[in-house]
């Protein structure tokens, strides 16, 4: 448990000293989700996702998910996914290949880690990018509800960058409302 604490801390202490995801607006994400379970212990998540920009009253982007999710235990997952964005003039797809650790680390309180290594193909300018992305989330069952608040902190790491690094950060918050348990 202590050592759970230290790492929650140092993710969200080192991620004010990284250089951060810049907008000239407010944006806003927009995303609907589900899982259906296939056979005991994979599941086939499906998703569509919107991004709004210009003070969210331009829709700037969409994406449609697919995923396939292999429960390898209670606390461990692993999923390979697919992603289909349209953006103004260019079209891309996603394959990718993550982990995921989530716990109850106090009553009511969640951490999630999650590394993913992802391949990004833009189809208008024909370019490939390579990414690992890891992401810390702490989320909160509040109590009586279907509601399930959440700050995140995640990390992008430029794989076939010309100097291998870390390149943005993404500070966020979500409300997740689980409609069927």
């Amino acid at each position: 448990m202590q050592k759970t604490k230290l790492l929650i801390l140092f993710s969200f202490f080192t991620s004010f000293f990284a250089h951060g995801q810049s907008t000239d607006d407010t944006e806003a994400w927009l995303s609907a989700a589900a899982s259906v379970d296939i056979i005991k212990k994979v599941d086939l998540d499906l998703g569509f996702s919107t991004r709004f920009n210009t003070n969210v009253s331009h829709l700037n982007s969409y994406n449609f998910d697919l995923g396939i999710v292999y429960k390898l235990s209670k606390k461990w997952k692993t999923a390979l996914r697919y992603r289909y964005t349209n953006k103004i003039e260019t079209y891309s797809n996603r394959f990718s290949l993550e982990a995921r650790w989530n716990d109850e680390i106090a009553k009511r309180l969640y951490l999630t880690i999650r590394p993913r290594l992802q391949q990004d193909y833009n189809l208008y300018r024909a370019i490939q990018e390579n990414t690992i992305r890891t992401k810390f989330e702490i989320s909160y069952k509040i109590k009586k509800t279907k509601f399930f608040p959440s700050l995140y902190t995640e990390l992008f790491y430029a794989v076939n960058k010309a100097n291998n690094q870390f390149n943005r950060i993404r500070l966020g918050s979500t409300l997740d409302i689980k409609s069927i348990e």
